[in-house]
């Protein structure tokens, strides 16, 4: 009688950890829906942040040419205007000279003062005509840099910033969703050992009453 009753509380056992077994299982597969969504959404994150970064690589791409375009007119333009300027200040330096000079030949009444005079003029039309130039060029530096302004993309990485932040937040939330799945499979590990033991034993106390043994209880 005494052993009847240690089997039945065995198979009762038994039975109450089969039912935490499934629940366990049951726990699990729910966390491992879980994480399998949490890995869709980490996915998807991660593949908008990529498609934005790479349009943002291209926009900064096309943005650098162009300026870097800007910049190579600018630089040898600044070249030509030095170039210009300093020749420009020879021709004003030459044309004071060759006004002092007229003006000395007319004080002392020589009528080589008309001469030089034309020369300073011609002086003074060469420097003018070096400075329309630089104007010129200066212009065409301007052009340039406001046509660089017009076309080269504006790189605003505000939208691949909140992509990026979507990401980390999709990557966090897989993260604790995997913690969970494995917590929640060693625990139905745990009491699927758990039946076990109580498995064996009923199969145990069941062998040792066919064969008519009565175990010391």
């Amino acid at each position: 009688m005494e052993f009847d009753v240690r089997l039945k509380n065995s198979v009762r056992i038994r039975d109450a950890r089969f039912d935490e077994f499934l629940a366990a299982r049951r726990k699990k597969d729910e966390a491992k829906n879980l994480l399998d969504h949490f890995f869709r959404i980490k996915q998807e994150a991660y593949a908008a942040m990529t498609a934005e970064a790479n349009s943002v690589s291209e926009l900064a791409s096309e943005s650098n040419r162009i300026w870097d375009e800007y910049n190579q007119v600018r630089d040898d333009n600044d070249v030509k205007i030095k170039f210009l300027l300093e020749k420009a200040n020879a021709e004003h330096q030459r044309m004071k000279k060759i006004f002092e000079r007229g003006n000395q030949l007319f004080e002392a009444g020589s009528a080589d003062a008309e001469l030089e005079f034309a020369k300073a003029h011609a002086a003074l039309k060469e420097r003018n005509l070096i400075n329309d130039e630089v104007k010129k060029i200066i212009e065409e530096t301007q052009t340039a840099r406001k046509k660089a302004e017009r076309t080269a993309p504006v790189v605003d990485k505000t939208r691949l910033f909140k992509k990026k932040e979507a990401f980390e937040k999709a990557k966090k939330d897989y993260e604790e969703a995997l913690a969970l799945y494995r917590k929640a499979k060693d625990e139905m590990f745990r009491c699927r050992e758990k039946y076990d033991d109580a498995y064996i034993d009923v199969v145990r106390l069941k062998r040792l009453k066919k064969v008519g043994n009565n175990p010391d209880l």
